[in-house]
């Protein structure tokens, strides 16, 4: 399982680095998916989508050019509209912009606040796209992670449905990675 990213690459690549525990974290499992329903997003070796990169680029591309610019589409026109608040974060590749990081198949989507310059102080931002409504985390993504998946996070049944039939030990599906 897991992958051998080349970590020390991503700073040259794309700007900046990752937080250590998302590092160790694709390090022992690679990217996937919790119960099918959250998927954690890997930097990979294999193209996803014919207009990403590959690499620690076309990890950062699903910001910039996939999901991450319909939200940031939807900011501009909710900003036109002099309605801030719907959309209050920037997205990549607006500076201190939101990174995606997990998406589910509700187009819910969590992603880092890259505003603080160490990427180990990044908080969690999570969009819950069907109401528009937006969450802050104030932990790292493993944090997160185990909030959700023990049903302390307060929004943990819209990421991941909690009584499914593998909810009383999730099953991780490592279905795309580095060495993927």
């Amino acid at each position: 399982m897991g992958s051998t990213t080349p970590w020390d690459d991503a700073a040259t690549e794309v700007g900046f680095e990752f937080p250590a525990d998302y590092r160790d974290f694709v390090g022992l499992y690679g990217g996937g998916g919790v119960n099918d329903e959250l998927f954690i997003s890997a930097p990979t070796l294999r193209r996803t989508d014919s207009r990403f990169r590959t690499g620690f680029g076309g990890f950062v591309d699903q910001t910039t050019l996939g999901l991450g610019r319909s939200i940031a589409e939807m900011r501009e026109n909710a900003v036109a509209l002099d309605d801030e608040e719907t959309y209050p974060f920037p997205i990549l590749p607006e500076p201190g912009g939101l990174l995606i990081w997990a998406n589910n198949a509700n187009g819910d989507v969590c992603f880092w606040d890259t505003r603080e310059g160490d990427p180990d102080r990044w908080s969690v931002v999570v969009l819950l796209l069907s109401s528009r409504h937006w969450d802050r985390f104030d932990g790292g993504m493993t944090e997160f992670l185990l909030a959700v998946l023990r049903g302390d996070y307060p929004f943990a049944k819209w990421l991941i449905d909690p009584t499914g039939e593998a909810s009383d030990r999730p099953v991780w599906d490592c279905n795309f990675g580095w060495d993927g």
